[in-house]
């Protein structure tokens, strides 16, 4: 029994003013890998004389890392060390992101419905992990970084999940968790900034450079969904009489 954990983390709010991206994104592997990956992680950031990885806090040097602006050298060898690790002990990382204009966009009676983009990608990337533990024939346990609001939802979206989805029955439970203690919360919230910025740039169009991290994500086993309006309307068709929100 591999006991598949899968962790994920958000990035990217509807109400936040200027947001352009939603995003939940994460990492599966075994425990036993897990246990392994926390060790090395935390060796890095004791190396480097930091208490966690937080990757808006690490890319605008905020946080424990402003005395790194004058040397961005030492973040980028920081952030390769850690994707070094990731690459070392994941099976797959998995994410979705959704523009927000895209779902502004939306029939009212569909957006009534889906309520949120965080709730799409949180069933994209449920799929990813889930695709993952069912081909194994494993069960999964979900972990989630915290967040305010959105448990009681997700945990009927989960039942749904479940109840309908041939692959549902693989996530065997949900958790919710601080990231600031868990490395593998701390590599969902690397994954999850970095497809976000990734998705970012692709809507703008600013530049055709891609980010070192996101080049090494796209090297891993990866199930990445970035959606658009008409693709959110074909995924997310809802039934007639189907009340998500009650």
């Amino acid at each position: 029994m591999l006991n598949l954990k899968a962790y994920m983390d958000d990035s990217g709010k509807l109400d936040v003013p200027g947001e352009t991206i939603c995003c939940l994104a994460g990492c599966v592997s075994s425990e036993d890998a897990f246990v392994l990956a926390q060790s090395e992680w935390s060796a890095v950031l004791q190396k480097y004389n930091v208490p966690y990885l937080h990757m808006r806090e690490c890319a605008h040097f905020a946080g424990p890392y402003k005395e790194w602006k004058s040397d961005l050298t030492k973040r980028d060898d920081f952030l390769c060390q850690l994707m070094d690790i990731m690459e070392e002990h994941l099976m797959a990382v998995v994410g979705s992101t959704v523009p927000v204009q895209d779902f502004i966009n939306l029939p009212e009676s569909y957006r009534s419905q889906l309520i949120d983009p965080y709730f799409m990608c949180f069933q994209q990337s449920l799929l990813g992990a889930s695709v993952i533990a069912w081909t194994d024939r494993e069960q999964i346990e979900l972990i989630v970084s915290d967040q305010a609001g959105v448990k009681g939802k997700a945990t009927k979206l989960l039942q749904c999940i479940r109840e309908t989805w041939h692959t549902g029955n693989a996530i065997k439970s949900l958790k919710w968790e601080s990231h600031q203690g868990i490395a593998a919360l701390q590599m969902a919230d690397l994954i999850a900034y970095e497809l976000r910025r990734f998705a970012s740039d692709l809507i703008k169009k600013e530049s055709t450079y891609m980010r070192i991290p996101m080049k090494r994500l796209f090297q891993m086993q990866n199930f990445f969904t970035f959606f658009s309006e008409n693709e959110i309307i074909k995924r997310f068709h809802i039934p007639p009489g189907y009340h998500f929100t009650t």
